[in-house]
């Protein structure tokens, strides 16, 4: 016989509904002036509890319900209608057979959830972590302003350029830390920004063979208040991305072949708490090495072999000692080499 060791507090439901509608007008005053705007209307209904409490109708705050961690297990709910504009300008600076440039200007609002799992008051074992990790029925959706500019150039013969400059103003954006009792949650942030710069490119090499690319550098900040006031980068933003990818085209045999390369800065991956004497974790660098040969098999079948993470590279989450640098790790672990074989019929 086998005996289950699992406690109602481990079992939990959760519900998310959300509905969305969207309007959208574009309209040209001047001939190198253009206009697109919108509203999109999100209504959003969660609602996470453990099962059994959820069962018995049992109210927040009731004094039926147990503490977990110190916590008491209170439904965690989220009913919330969100409007979310966005004016999108577009100035036409250069038209002519060989080159079209414009001037853009985005002004949006956006939103992110937390996840069910994030705002439950369940606590489970979190194997990537290896401890517990406690969820917050408190958490309260991101919302998020996005200030945009980009300049952009297309040529007739392949080529592309752009230069974007961006401001994102976070209000109560989703932090992971670690408490001082060992626990894994998640909190809010009142206060949180990215500005940067992102450089964009495309260039024809040869005939049959394009080089793209993409450079994002940034900076963010973030103010929290548990388990100490802090400000600090972040988490899980990186400093900096970067992509490269080359795509050879053979075209009398109906071959490509693609191969694309990815590297992000390090990463804020654990907060530690202020009583923890241990600094916090970033996520390492790592080198990302993608390649996909396809060939078209007639006009209705391609088959196409490819393999992500070629080079293998360790995902390393390592103490951010402030004199030695990124030398004891966190963790580290490999996956693989991840190989895909697909055949595609097109109708």
């Amino acid at each position: 016989n086998y005996e289950s060791i699992s406690n109602f507090l481990d079992n939990d439901i959760s519900f998310s509904d959300v509905m969305a509608g969207f309007a959208m007008a574009d309209y040209q005053p001047f001939k190198k002036l253009r206009v697109v705007g919108g509203l999109r209307v999100e209504t959003t209904d969660m609602l996470t509890d453990i099962r059994r409490y959820y069962d018995l109708g049992l109210p927040a705050n009731d004094p039926g319900r147990q503490a977990t961690a110190g916590q008491l297990a209170n439904p965690g709910t989220i009913e919330q209608v969100e409007f979310l504009p966005s004016v999108n300008v577009i100035y036409k600076l250069k038209e002519t057979d060989v080159q079209i440039s414009n001037l853009r200007a985005n002004v949006s609002r956006s939103l992110a959830r937390p996840g069910c799992r994030e705002l439950s008051a369940v606590a489970l074992l979190d194997y990537d972590f290896r401890a517990a990790g406690l969820g917050n029925p408190s958490l309260k959706m991101v919302s998020i302003t996005n200030y945009d500019l980009r300049y952009e150039s297309y040529f007739s013969n392949s080529r592309s350029f752009s230069v974007s400059v961006f401001y994102k103003d976070f209000d109560n954006h989703i932090e992971l830390y670690r408490t001082a009792t060992g626990f894994f949650s998640w909190q809010n942030a009142p206060n949180s920004f990215i500005y940067g710069l992102e450089l964009e490119g495309r260039q024809k090499i040869a005939e049959y063979l394009d080089l793209r690319g993409n450079l994002t550098l940034m900076k963010s900040q973030t103010t929290i208040f548990e388990p100490v006031e802090d400000t600090r980068a972040m988490f899980g933003q990186a400093p900096y991305v970067v992509n490269v990818m080359a795509i050879y085209t053979w075209q009398k045999k109906n071959v490509d072949c693609t191969v694309s390369f990815n590297r992000q800065g390090p990463k804020l991956a654990v907060v530690n708490s202020a009583t923890a004497l241990l600094p916090d974790v970033y996520e390492v660098p790592r080198n990302m090495l993608d390649v996909r040969i396809a060939k078209k098999l007639g006009e209705h079948f391609t088959v196409s072999v490819g393999a992500n993470d070629l080079l293998n590279s360790p995902i390393r989450r390592s103490y951010d000692f402030a004199n030695g640098g990124y030398l004891v790790d966190f963790d580290r672990q490999t996956f693989g080499t991840t190989y895909i074989f697909t055949f595609t019929y097109k109708l």
